[in-house]
């Protein structure tokens, strides 16, 4: 409750001050894209129509508004450690307390987000870098200031907590002191989590490492594509690579990429393996049942919501293996290899939309949402929610950012592709997520989980493909559509469900005493990988080193989420477009209930509430179901 981050985003691209998590599911890579041909050179800022672009100066009328109001909070930050040691005396302290840090955190998050925007509207201005330094510096002493308040709740006895929390002053915070008293079982005494904060560097440890060696010392080779070009192999330019429509040149960056993994196999190994065992030794120190236990515990997330996927999934891998022979058919191959996964299948459509057809082409697609929905969202994109266009010195990529007490703020790169009105539709479902948290919690719930994070998006994401195919005006766009809709399931559900499959087993071996050594990963992964992409998969070129590369492995169980969102969006989407009207209206109402949940009862339960739950099969076999549905379009369309 009382650890937070700045601002709140989803974002495919993010800056090394934001602390936000980065979501691969809202990342819309044209998995399908030809050879990149070279972009246009993009317009100034001040070249953009105003209303294409959003507006700082709700949060801060200008740059000396901000500096006044930082100078402001940094003299508030001594205030907020004056309750140190107090928490217990009274429940008119512990609010007091609990309202300083929301106050200050509040204010900071203002001074954030108006950096934010302008840095990355324009990152050749630097003074923005540096006012997004100060703020980052500040909210880490505030972080300091307040972290007393957590250890200090659990060591109220209970009985005193529970009369505490029984003063109806304290109502607006019972959910959330609940949450952190859930930890108690968990929590030692103070000597004991003096020793564990004293040894967090250490922990970090192994991720740091992995971090600086794949980012800055790993050096991949280049190669040479159809045109006669040098390529760069990185851990960037490689998705563009492997889908590349040159079968050479996706052997050729398939093995120049896995082959320096491979070349440096033990060192990450090594790497992975001791992240693992810091891993083990938390569960030892806290009394945890295993790690998967001590992941999830925190957000309440039943350990069988983790396994039920893995097991789900597992049921139904014979779409993903339909899928790897349609491929191998419509490519004319003999052989279906590790550098065909991801080969092009269908040519990408050529049309261009300009933003005001995409924003109706939005709207439209969002209509099973409701009427208060659609009114909401176009008031949204009427508001100067939306800074649309690239120009030079912008950021890359598309993010949601919403602060408390203000609109959203959606970052677009728009370039009037199929693909851009996909990535409109699922930044909005951020923004308006984040609209209606805001509109109706108070400050102390107005956040959400990652475990939710990605489901607002992806549901509106998913209503446009589909609709988008529904009328596909002819059997090449149909095709290309229903294609790229297969690619990210097989991203997002299958791949991420066979990460986290991958990470259970590593955990499950070092926990039976088993090493992990690069052999034993490389045979893990390679026995994972092949079982999903069945038995046409000639699985070379070393892509069973993949496991050395995955950054969010340093995040223990993190990957599965992906999955989660993914196949809970599906579930409601499904919910939202069939059955009678009456039952529609109704989870039109649950959807707007989730929307506005915020971070006010626990995720499982707010899913539950919309509709979905995610501790039974059925929202990922709908996922999966609609994966074979997607399949057997493509069949019956080449057929034609």
């Amino acid at each position: 409750m009382f650890s937070r981050t700045i601002p709140e985003e989803v974002s495919v691209s993010t800056d090394a001050l934001s602390l936000m998590i980065v979501f691969a599911a809202g990342l819309l890579v044209t998995l399908n894209a030809p050879r990149a041909k070279a972009a246009a050179e993009p317009p100034e800022r001040d070249e953009i129509a105003p209303e294409h672009k959003w507006h700082p100066e709700d949060l801060f009328p200008d740059d000396d508004a901000w500096e006044a109001a930082f100078t402001e909070l940094e003299g508030e930050l001594e205030g907020v450690g004056q309750y140190q040691g107090r928490l217990g005396e009274s429940a008119e302290t512990l609010l007091a307390a609990l309202q300083a840090s929301e106050a200050f955190a509040m204010k900071a998050e203002h001074l954030y987000q108006y950096a934010h925007l302008l840095n990355d509207q324009d990152t050749r201005v630097n003074k923005y870098q540096g006012m997004l330094s100060r703020v980052f510096n500040l909210w880490m002493r505030f972080e300091q200031a307040i972290s007393f308040m957590n250890p200090e709740i659990l060591a109220i006895p209970e009985d005193q907590m529970a009369a505490l929390v029984a003063d109806p002053i304290l109502a607006q915070y019972v959910f959330a002191l609940e949450n952190i008293n859930r930890m108690r079982p968990f929590t030692l005494d103070a000597d004991k989590e003096a020793i564990l904060a004293a040894t967090s560097e250490m922990a970090a440890g192994p991720g740091e490492i992995f971090d600086l060696f794949t980012n800055a010392d790993l050096k991949f080779p280049t190669i040479t594509d159809a045109d006669g070009n040098e390529n760069q192999v990185n851990n960037t330019t490689w998705y563009q690579l492997r889908s590349d429509e040159d079968r050479e040149v996706r052997k050729a960056a398939l093995e120049a990429f896995y082959g320096t993994y491979h070349d440096y196999r033990n060192t990450l190994a090594t790497t992975y393996s001791t992240h693992v065992k810091v891993d083990g030794f938390n569960v030892g120190m806290r009394g945890y049942d295993n790690s998967l236990h001590a992941a999830l515990y925190p957000n309440n997330i039943p350990t069988e919501v983790y396994t039920n996927l893995v097991d789900t999934v597992n049921a139904n891998l014979e779409p993903l293996h339909r899928y790897v022979a349609l491929k191998k058919q419509v490519l004319e191959l003999d052989e279906f290899h590790s550098h065909d996964v991801y080969a092009p299948l269908v040519a990408k459509p050529e049309t261009q939309y300009d933003y005001e057809t995409a924003v109706e082409m939005v709207l439209e697609a969002v209509a099973p949402l409701g009427k208060q929905y659609v009114t909401d969202l176009e008031a949204g994109f009427d508001a100067g929610w939306v800074d649309v266009h690239s120009t030079k010195g912008k950021k890359s990529g598309a993010y949601s950012s919403t602060v408390y007490a203000m609109h959203p703020f959606v970052l677009m790169n728009y370039k009037g592709e199929l693909e851009d009105v996909s990535t409109l539709a699922h930044e909005m479902g951020h923004a308006m997520h984040g609209f209606y948290s805001n509109e109706t919690q108070p400050y102390t719930y107005h956040g959400h989980t990652i475990f939710v994070a990605e489901v607002a998006s992806t549901t509106n994401e998913v209503l446009m493909i589909q609709k988008l195919i529904d009328e596909a005006p002819s059997k090449e766009v149909k095709l290309y559509l229903l294609d790229f809709w297969a690619n990210q399931i097989m991203n997002t559900v299958y791949r991420q469900t066979y990460f986290a499959e991958f990470e259970l087993r590593a955990h499950e071996m070092a926990e039976k005493g088993e090493a992990l050594t690069a052999d034993s990963m490389t045979q893990l992964y390679h026995d994972i990988f092949q079982k999903y992409y069945g038995p046409e998969l000639i699985l070379d070129g070393h892509l069973d080193m993949c496991w050395a590369r995955i950054p969010h492995f340093y995040r223990s169980y993190y990957v599965y989420q992906y999955a989660t969102s993914y196949s809970a969006s599906l579930s409601l989407a499904k919910g939202l477009t069939e059955g009678r009207k009456r039952t529609r209206m109704g989870r039109q109402r649950d959807f707007l209930g989730f929307l506005a949940a915020g971070d006010s009862k626990y995720s499982i339960d707010i899913l539950k509430n919309a509709g979905v739950d995610m501790t039974s099969p059925e929202p990922i076999e709908d996922c999966l179901e609609k994966f074979a549905w997607i399949v057997s379009e493509m069949e019956k369309e080449l057929a034609k």
